[in-house]
């Protein structure tokens, strides 16, 4: 075992992302279908990316420090780590929601329409919404 690099562990936040990812895969009218096969590579290769991505940026003390490298959006380009997964999964890119901007923060994972100014938020842990009251 171990071999692993001493990262944080995001394995929640991260978690709760990619299954908004995988949940809202072709919700779009005419997009192709997606198997189940192919939505648990999507979700496998999502995982590891983010993962990756988060682990070295993640500040518990300072949540929305590095969040850009946190971020995954759908707007003027599409993120590399969802063309990735797609790719992987043989999926078609009108499958991906888009015009979405997520974070993934320490304690928080939200997502926005681009065009929106209002987040939802997918998951807050208790002790960092208390810092905002």
């Amino acid at each position: 075992g171990g071999g692993k690099q001493k990262g944080h562990d995001v394995s929640h936040e991260v978690k709760v992302a990619v299954e908004w990812w995988v949940k809202f895969l072709c919700r779009d009218e005419g997009a192709p279908p997606v198997a189940n096969a192919q939505k648990k590579i999507f979700g496998d290769i999502l995982y590891k990316e983010l993962e990756f991505r988060c682990m070295y940026h993640w500040y518990p003390d300072n949540s929305e420090r590095g969040s850009g490298y946190r971020s995954v959006s759908t707007d003027d380009k599409i993120d590399p780590s969802l063309m990735r997964a797609i790719t992987e999964a043989q999926i078609h890119v009108r499958c991906l929601p888009m015009q979405v901007l997520m974070f993934v923060n320490p304690g928080e994972v939200k997502v926005r329409p681009t065009y929106s100014p209002r987040s939802e938020i997918l998951y807050s842990c208790p002790k960092h919404a208390a810092q905002h009251l």
